[in-house]
């Protein structure tokens, strides 16, 4: 198994496995048993049942109790590239297809991007193919589908990862009409729309500085090498210096396994919390907020009273209300329909003299989950 130190252990399993299932296996073999898989890497039950969950989730196995788990059809992983005639039969009026790729639909900021695309396109004029990445194999295999088929333009939230697909690239090269949002990835100068990460991260910083937080701990499920989040780490260590700290006031925790059992992790962030005299959390992701707030309870600890938190994104959940946590507002809406004009003046005018780079101003929206060090 080729590891990656960067990824939690389940992860090099999981592309391990899907690795030989798109190079040797074909549909229908059968996957070792978890016993062997144990047995192969010397891990746990619960590494291997989450390496198989993920991937029966994502379409690529199917598992059969008392059976074991076997190569699913390619359909059960690519059917959200059927692509409908693009013709209504009723009104003989001809569509555009175009595909609008991102991570998930499960959280609200995703949700607020498409209702931003949206609202822009045409819907008389355009068909809009919604299709979710989830991985970053995955992400390379929707986007070779998308070249291969009629659709006439991509809108692209690409996966976090640090380096970026070389499908994405062979795209670009030929000169496919798409739009990156959310992300910009070094090397590749083609149109995207995208916040300024870096002022994002210094007014979080600058906001807890203001309320007497000194000894910040910033956390992330991905690794800090991916652009965005080194961007808000950039942010984060230019407010420090603006403030007279050194930038070890700031302690970076990356690659938290967000699908770990609170108990599991409790103990190591309990220890960094104290080593550190952390007083203040800054979450670089909604579900990283979610996952740490719920960690926090488990500690006893309670928020703001103990410890004070600040996410990137505004996370929705059934712990509290809507707008308790404070957050950056990311402008996400508004984010989709920029990313929609720009790929519509494309269609409709071919390909643009000059690529265009929209960078929009974060806001920080002040909740219930920050309060002044007491």
């Amino acid at each position: 198994m080729d590891n990656e130190p960067s990824l939690p252990l389940y992860l090099n399993i999981k592309n391990y496995l899907l690795k030989q299932i798109q190079e040797s296996l074909a549909i229908g073999d059968r996957l070792p048993t978890e016993a062997e898989i144990m047995e192969q890497f010397h891990v746990s039950r619960i590494t291997v049942t989450k390496a198989l969950k993920e991937l029966k989730e994502e379409g690529y196995i199917v598992r059969y109790p008392s059976k074991g788990s076997f190569v699913a059809s390619k359909d059960s992983y690519t059917k959200e590239l059927n692509i409908p005639d693009s013709k209504d039969t009723l009104s003989g009026t001809a569509y555009s297809d175009i595909m609008c790729m991102l991570p998930y639909f499960s959280d609200q900021f995703s949700l607020n991007i498409i209702n931003g695309i949206t609202s822009i396109l045409p819907p008389r004029q355009y068909n809009i193919h919604m299709v979710q990445s989830r991985t970053h194999q995955k992400e390379d295999y929707l986007l070779k589908k998308c070249f291969q088929s009629d659709c006439k333009g991509l809108i692209l939230f690409p996966v976090d990862q640090i380096y970026y697909s070389n499908q994405l690239l062979r795209m670009k090269l030929n000169n496919y009409p798409m739009v990156l949002i959310d992300r910009i990835l070094p090397g590749i100068d083609t149109n995207y729309v995208a916040i300024d990460n870096v002022y994002a991260g210094k007014i979080a910083f600058e906001h807890l500085f203001m309320l007497g937080h000194r000894n910040l701990l910033f956390i992330t499920h991905t690794s800090k090498d991916v652009q965005t989040v080194k961007s808000r780490i950039k942010g984060l260590w230019q407010g420090s210096e603006e403030s007279g700290l050194l930038p070890s006031c700031i302690h970076i925790e990356e690659n938290l396994d967000i699908h770990k059992p609170f108990n599991i992790s409790a103990d190591y962030i309990a220890r960094v919390l104290a080593e550190k005299h952390i007083t203040a959390v800054i979450c670089c992701e909604s579900k990283t907020c979610l996952y740490m707030y719920s960690l926090l309870c488990e500690l006893g600890l309670k928020v703001p009273k103990d410890i004070s938190m600040i996410s990137f994104d505004n996370p929705t959940n059934d712990i509290s209300d809507f707008n308790f946590f404070t957050h950056i507002d990311q402008h996400e809406y508004l984010m989709g329909q920029y990313a929609g004009k720009i790929l519509l003046k494309m269609l409709e005018n071919g390909q643009l003299e000059e690529n265009e780079k929209k960078i929009l101003t974060p806001t920080l929206e002040i909740r219930h989950s920050t309060t002044e060090l007491s």
